[in-house]
């Protein structure tokens, strides 16, 4: 029988040494079989006497002969056998990352794997890494998606919680900068137009 190199193996006392095929290694001389690519590393080329870790960001299963990069909102480290979600409030910004950032302000993330969220109009984060939104308090709006912060109502507008838009203060009432309601006007006193 021959002995055969480390990446190489013989069947059954044959004189023929045969490469290991890509997805299997073999580190010792004189081997009878080859062994499968552990999880969290690969072997991509045939008569290989090592295998090589999967880079942070990427994972493998047993026998791979690529390393499969993390989605979007998941993470890895080196020699990785499968990935991890990011945290609530955090995500990462592409597929293959090695760690993960928190949401930037205007948008938000729940548990599990995926992207950061714009808030929907009506909400707004005004930090980073937040798990939900914030409601636009009384007084303010938010009328677009990804807002950082609300926007107060003019004079002679007023809006209640968690608004997309003020609303105007009909006739004989008037209201300030930021009211969550209108004011009557005084006996004797009139605002002649609506706002």
């Amino acid at each position: 029988a021959t002995e055969c190199t480390p990446g190489t193996y013989s069947q059954m006392a044959s004189s023929n040494c045969t490469a290991c095929p890509p997805g299997e290694f073999q580190e010792v001389q004189g081997k009878a079989t080859c062994e499968l690519a552990h999880a969290g590393y690969y072997v991509d080329e045939k008569g290989t006497a090592a295998q090589s870790p999967c880079e942070a960001g990427r994972f493998s299963a047993m026998g791979a002969t690529v390393c499969e990069a993390c989605g979007i909102g998941e993470y890895s480290n080196k020699s990785a056998s499968s990935c991890v979600a990011c945290a609530a409030g955090e995500s990462s910004n592409s597929t293959g990352a090695a760690k993960c950032e928190p949401c930037p302000a205007g948008t938000y993330k729940g548990a599990g794997a995926g992207p950061c969220l714009d808030c929907p109009a009506a909400t707004y984060t005004d930090d980073t890494g937040q798990s939900q939104c914030k409601l636009a308090e009384a007084g303010t709006y938010v009328n677009e998606e990804g807002a950082s912060e609300p926007t107060d109502c003019p004079a002679g507008w007023y809006s209640s919680t968690a608004m997309s838009e003020c609303i105007v203060c009909g006739i004989g009432s008037y209201s300030g900068i930021g009211d969550s309601e209108c004011t009557l006007c005084p006996a004797g006193e009139s605002s002649a137009d609506v706002g």
